[in-house]
């Protein structure tokens, strides 16, 4: 016979701040058809504060739009990349593949919506 515990199963975690790893990401386009980059993030199994939440994930959307990409420049710049390294033209799947294992702080806010009651407000670095 084979037990599970569904104890923390749907719940999400709650509105704060969290260390996470960026674990992976897809690109995708939006309803408006622009291209986005949607990072997934993990809560770190080593941040005891928030243990009940450890391994829940977050996804973070960047919409890859000229008025939208200080949010992807933020991002990377919070997940370790150089500032440097992101200035004129960028591949952001090359960016986002060196990135990728690193790790930065998530906040998170109250959406006020019952489905989703939570989502990314931005990353910081863990040094700050």
């Amino acid at each position: 016979m084979v037990s599970v515990d569904l104890t923390s199963v749907g719940k999400s975690a709650p509105a704060g701040s969290y260390e996470v790893i960026f674990t992976d990401y897809k690109m995708k386009k939006t309803q408006k058809g622009d291209d986005m980059a949607v990072l997934e993030l993990t809560i770190d199994d080593s941040d005891e504060d928030n243990a009940d939440y450890n391994g829940s994930k977050f996804w973070q959307n960047l919409v890859l739009t000229p008025k939208s990409l200080f949010q992807f420049k933020r991002s990377a710049i919070a997940l370790g990349a150089d500032a440097e390294d992101l200035d004129g033209v960028i591949e952001v799947e090359e960016i986002l593949d060196e990135l990728k294992g690193n790790r930065a702080i998530v906040v998170v806010k109250d959406t006020g919506d019952e489905k989703y009651p939570t989502a990314v407000d931005r990353l910081t670095a863990t040094d700050l």
